[in-house]
Formats: C-alpha cells, structure tokens, sequence
C-alpha cells in the first residue's frame, strides 16, 4: 500500500468571491457525471489545452485564490470548492503584469483578463474535485476513467496501478484540510484518502480526486 503525504509551502492569498457563489452554476452541469480522465482532464476541461480566458468566459468566477511556493498560480473554485482548476502563471506573464503582481484581478478577474491578454492565455494546469457532505450532495457524481469515484473505498484508486511518481508542480485542490493520505500515479491522477472518525485506516474513503499532466 502507498503512502504519500506532499507538504509543499503555500503562501496563499485570498481574492474575494464575487457575488452567486451560493447558486449552483448550470454551465457547469455537464460536468458533474463527465469522466476524469488520468493525465488529460474532465470532459472538455483539457488539461494545458484549456485556457483561464475561455473558462472566465463561459462559468463566470466564483471566487479566486493566489497561490505561490516556488511557482504562481490562480486557481479557480466553482461548486463551494467541490471543483478547483488551478492554472500556473508563466514567469514572463507574470513579469508583463503591473507591479507583477495578480492582485488587481479582484476588483474584476474578466476585464483583468481583457488587458493582460497573456494571462487569458494561461492554460489549466490540473484540476481537482472534492466530496460533498454525503455522496448524494456532491457535486460531483462521475468517476475516473478506471471507475473510482468519491466516497470510494481504500482500494477502489488500486484501479489505476501500482502507485508512484506523482507531479513535480503545486496541484489543485491543495489545503491544510487535505487527508495525509494519498496515492499518486504517473499516469496523471491523485486520490486522497480520508479516515472515518474513529480513525481506522481500513475504512478510509476517497475524499479528493486530482488530475494532472502524466509524469515522464
């Protein structure tokens, strides 16, 4: 069985959520039974192929975090968190940038965008869905291309292979919250496993799925 507990140092910074965070976001629909796909994305949400304009543009913003370590990102969280897109910012982007700074995209991501064309251009780097309350309110009620879904069993990410070789670059859906436990697959998909309350390891369940780009 494989451990994995990533500690990676984030200083995160919060943009404030715009307003209809509490309503449920019927662009995103088609997503919440589509496939996620090792190494590739989650429906048409392609990983390095999906740009942050072309997302901004069709679900709107949610609310937005800054995330830095040693890499920039600005990840996207729709669904109450249940569905985070982070998106890697480019360090020439990043120097094109006023101030090189990200910040100004609170006052108004969209037409923050519209004058930095670069940072439109900034190409979803991995994603990441989360349970809800129970398995019936999660947003998401799809599965991995080998069938795992939240709130899954310990062995059900033993789909995916023998375990190992997980990214090198700051993922989505990463917080202090995440379980410790987690199995990461050089095919592009990471499961973190969540105990119960009393604490047995057998009876932990899939809490988080996360894609990214298949490890070379």
């Amino acid at each position: 069985m494989h451990t994995r507990a990533r500690s990676i140092g984030l200083a995160l910074g919060l943009l404030p959520a715009l307003a209809g965070c509490e309503r449920h976001n019927s662009a995103l629909e088609p997503y919440a039974k589509a496939t996620l796909q090792a190494g590739v994305g989650l429906g048409d949400l392609k990983l390095e192929l999906t740009t942050l304009g072309s997302v901004v543009q069709r679900f709107g913003v949610e609310s937005v975090t800054q995330i830095a370590s040693d890499e920039i990102g600005l990840e996207l969280l729709y669904e109450r968190g249940q569905l985070a897109l982070l998106f890697l910012i480019d360090p020439e982007c990043l120097a094109a940038l006023p101030g090189r700074s990200l910040r100004p995209a609170a006052v108004g991501l969209a037409e923050f965008l519209q004058q930095h064309p670069c940072l439109a251009a900034q190409r979803l780097s991995s994603l990441s869905i989360r349970e809800g309350k129970d398995a019936e309110s999660s947003y998401f009620q799809g599965a991995s291309d080998a069938g795992v879904k939240l709130w899954g069993g310990r062995d059900e990410p033993l789909k995916h292979g023998t375990p190992g070789g997980g990214s090198a670059h700051i993922l989505a859906g990463l917080n202090p919250n995440n379980p410790r436990e987690q199995f990461h697959f050089q095919s592009g998909i990471a499961f973190y496993l969540k105990p119960p309350e009393d604490g047995d390891p057998a009876k932990a369940h899939v809490q988080r799925i996360t894609v990214f780009p298949a490890v070379e």
